[in-house]
C-alpha cells in the first residue's frame, strides 16, 4: 500500500433490488473503477506505480439445501440458506 501513499479511496456500490450476481457485478465494476483510476493516477504521474498487484472479480457463493454452490442465479440465491459475495 507504500504506492498508494497518503491517500483515501472510497468506493461506493449502490444496488437497492437484486440478486447475487447484479451484486457481484456492481463489485466488479467498482474494481475496474479503481483500476481505471490508479492507471490514470500513474500516467498523470501522480503515482509512480499502481498499488494492484492483480485483478479480481467477485462471485457470490452460497448453501442451498446443503449444498454448497457458486456463482448462484436468482432461484438459486433467494432460496439460499447462507449466501455471501466473494
Amino acid at each position: 500500500m507504500a504506492a498508494l501513499g497518503e491517500r483515501t479511496v472510497t468506493i461506493d456500490c449502490d444496488v437497492l433490488q437484486a440478486d447475487g450476481g447484479t451484486r457481484t457485478a456492481a463489485i466488479t465494476g467498482a474494481f475496474v473503477a479503481l483500476a481505471l483510476a490508479l492507471r490514470q493516477l500513474v500516467e498523470f504521474k501522480v503515482l509512480k506505480r499502481s498499488p494492484l498487484r492483480d485483478y479480481l472479480a467477485a462471485t457470490s457463493v452460497g448453501l442451498v439445501r446443503g449444498e454448497p454452490l457458486l456463482d448462484l442465479c436468482y432461484e438459486e440465491d433467494s432460496q439460499a440458506d447462507v449466501d455471501m459475495k466473494w
